[in-house]
């Protein structure tokens, strides 16, 4: 069942990624006077499709098929990719046929360069305009909230946090000199605000103002550690905040903590003497023990003491907690313009957030093979945060349109970029390349894609 899962939800984001890619050149196209014979989802032999000459159909168009300026809209075998297919433009499906034909005004080479530098850009822009979008959509409908404490109650152990120097009852007042007001404001500060640099915390403990001087290598190595990201992105920082307690929202029948008497919504309140903040920390002491475990519950006003064993084989006692915030928190509406505004830079800062990464990467302080991921690494996390909600997935989407973006964007041959470095080229010098070396052009970017395409699938096997 989490193949099928991960499959379908793959499929999901492959397709609306694709569509709304492809949707900007196609538009590009028609407003700059452009045919667009094909609007394909998927790479390869057409499966099936509609046109306003033949309707509906299943299978290739016959071989002798005039498009008329009529669009193919169609799906394609390998569901990955797609491609909009301009008349008078070397493409993925390497057609030289129109070489020899007198230019037409309706095809791609017949257009200046501004013309055509924008229709090869649209898909980009396109991508970027989905983040935005996504990201102004959720600050629009939902506000923010923002939980009003630094204070630390649990640091994990062998985390970002536990690994910096950070400990149970420091109050973090400021990171690289911004002051921190909330728990949402420290955790960013502690990775994606500060990404890249050296980091310097100011934390109060036992009343004495203290600093704490991280090298930017150490904290990269740590955060993209995959044996930690796979337990969460909260996991690899390492901290609760203050005044929360842990509610058991279900138990598992004829596991240990059912047989022991522990009730749904019963409050743990310590364990062997430990007291509990959250799921996360319930879990290490549960896993750190051993033998049987001393647990004091809260049930309505009642204080319970009792003892659990956890299962030998799994070391867990079967129990699903939630962890209940009972502190200050202030909740922040957004205008639509304040929405659209924080799309944008929430979009920015992702891309220089992914450039960053690349720069660590090539400058060796990050492992490529734990940064980069490829189908098999998106239908996983497609699927996960599908799991965690509709918001979730739909941020997942937005951090995958961007990184679509840049990467269709490099100057690389059979990428947009690399059409776009062409058509510059040929604008520069006046006139257009010969079609035979367009070909030759596309066919090693194609070569080019296609070995990186197997390195980044090997990747996720070992991974």
């Amino acid at each position: 069942m989490e193949i099928l899962s991960n499959i379908f939800y793959f499929i999901i984001v492959i397709i609306i990624l694709v569509v709304i890619h492809e949707w900007g050149h196609f538009i590009a196209a028609r407003i700059t006077g452009m045919r667009a014979d094909i609007f394909a989802l998927g790479m390869g032999r057409r499966l099936f499709g509609w046109n306003k000459n033949l309707g509906f159909t299943f299978g290739p168009l016959p071989d002798n098929y005039e498009f008329d300026g009529k669009t193919d809209w169609r799906v394609c075998l390998f569901p990955i990719g797609g491609y909009v297919k301009i008349p008078g433009m070397v493409d993925e499906t390497i057609d030289d046929s129109f070489d020899n034909n007198e230019v037409k005004d309706y095809e791609f080479r017949s257009k200046n360069t501004f013309q055509k530098a924008l229709v090869l850009s649209a898909g980009v822009i396109m991508n970027f305009i989905l983040a935005v979008l996504i990201f102004a959509s959720i600050k629009w409908v939902q506000g923010e909230y923002r939980t009003n404490t630094t204070e630390i109650a649990y640091v994990y152990q062998n985390s970002l946090a536990n690994n910096i120097g950070l400990e149970t009852g420091d109050v973090v007042k400021k990171i690289n000199g911004k002051r921190i007001n909330s728990w949402e404001e420290l955790m960013m500060g502690l990775s994606l605000d500060n990404f890249g640099d050296n980091l310097k915390i100011e934390v109060l403990r036992n009343n004495n103002s203290t600093i704490l001087s991280i090298d930017k290598n150490f904290i990269t190595n740590i955060l993209t550690d995959n044996s930690k990201m796979e337990s969460g992105f909260n996991k690899a920082i390492g901290l609760d905040p203050s005044n929360c307690y842990v509610l058991i929202s279900e138990l598992v029948k004829n596991e240990p903590a059912s047989r022991a008497g522990f009730k749904q919504n019963d409050t743990i309140l310590s364990i062997n003497s430990n007291i509990v903040s959250s799921s996360g920390q319930m879990v290490e002491l549960i896993n750190n023990s051993h033998g049987t475990l001393a647990v004091k519950l809260k049930r309505g006003e009642r204080i319970l003491n009792t003892f659990v064993t956890p299962n030998p084989e799994s070391n867990k006692i079967g129990v699903y907690s939630k962890t209940i915030y009972t502190g200050e928190k202030t909740k922040i509406d957004y205008s639509l313009w304040k929405s659209i505004s924080y799309g944008y830079s929430q979009s920015i800062d992702l891309i220089n957030l992914i450039v960053t990464s690349f720069s660590e990467i090539f400058s060796g302080n990050i492992e490529f093979s734990s940064a980069v991921g490829g189908p098999i690494m998106i239908a996983k996390q497609s699927a996960k945060t599908a799991e965690m909600g509709f918001v979730s997935f739909l941020v997942f989407i937005a951090n995958l349109s961007i990184s679509l973006a840049l990467i269709n964007i490099l100057p690389i041959p059979a990428l947009d970029g690399g059409h776009l470095i062409v058509v510059l080229i040929e604008g520069i010098i006046r006139r257009e390349l010969s079609t035979k070396v367009k070909i030759v052009i596309q066919n090693i970017g194609m070569a080019i894609l296609f070995i990186f395409l197997i390195f980044v699938i090997y990747q996720d096997i070992m991974r």
